[in-house]
C-alpha cells in the first residue's frame, strides 16, 4: 500500500529542536532561550495591576522582548534594554554617553570573550 501524504504546514516537531536558557547576572532581568531556529529574549517582570483592574498577585511572569537569529544582536537589545530602563537626570552629555558605555562594555565583554 502506497503512504498516504500529508498536505499543510508540518507541525511543529519538538524532538529534534535544541533548547538552552542562557542566564547571567550581568543581564538581569533578562535572559536568553535558544531553540533551533533563533535567541529569544525574555524578561522575568512582576506585575503591579491584575487582570481587569483587579489586585496583582505578586507572582513573578516571564515576557518575551524579541526574537533574533544571532546571539550577537540578542545580547546588544539587553544592553539597549537595560539602558533604557535607567531613569534619573544626567548634568551632562558625557555622563549620560558614559554610563551607556559602562552597560554595553559589560555585555560586550561577554562576547569578546566568546567570540561570536
Amino acid at each position: 500500500m502506497s503512504e498516504k501524504k500529508k498536505r499543510g504546514r508540518p507541525s511543529k516537531d519538538t524532538s529534534n529542536s535544541v533548547y538552552v536558557i542562557i542566564k547571567d547576572p550581568l543581564m538581569e532581568p533578562y535572559y536568553i532561550q535558544k531553540d533551533a531556529t533563533n535567541f529569544t529574549v525574555m524578561k522575568k517582570v512582576t506585575p503591579t495591576r491584575g487582570f481587569a483592574g483587579k489586585e496583582a498577585k505578586g507572582e513573578e511572569i516571564e515576557r518575551t522582548v524579541a526574537y533574533f537569529t544571532s546571539f550577537r544582536n540578542a545580547l546588544y537589545r539587553i544592553s539597549k534594554e537595560k539602558f533604557s530602563s535607567h531613569s534619573g537626570e544626567y548634568n551632562t552629555i558625557q555622563e549620560y554617553i558614559q554610563e551607556w558605555e559602562n552597560i554595553k562594555n559589560g555585555i560586550g565583554n561577554l562576547l569578546n570573550t566568546i567570540n561570536v
